[in-house]
């Protein structure tokens, strides 16, 4: 388990501690969320930016193919 210290303007805590967003749980939660959209969000770009200079199947190398691979697995 790691732990994390924020600072937070004294409303938005005090506003987000009493709606319940301060607990451990709520917080791991909503960073999950979030790791998941930017993930999301890289691998939408990835496809359009492939989309919009695709390479024609015949012309893909094994090495063209393993560098896809391997940049997919970084995002």
């Amino acid at each position: 388990m790691t732990t994390i210290t924020i600072e937070l303007p004294d409303d938005v805590a005090q506003s987000a501690r009493q709606a319940g967003f301060l607990s451990s749980q709520t917080l791991a939660s909503v960073v999950r969320e979030l790791v998941r959209e930017r993930a999301g969000r890289k691998l939408r770009d990835a496809i359009d930016a492939f989309d919009a200079d695709p390479v024609p199947a015949d012309e893909l190398t094994p090495q063209d193919i393993q560098l896809a691979i391997d940049a997919a697995r970084r995002h």
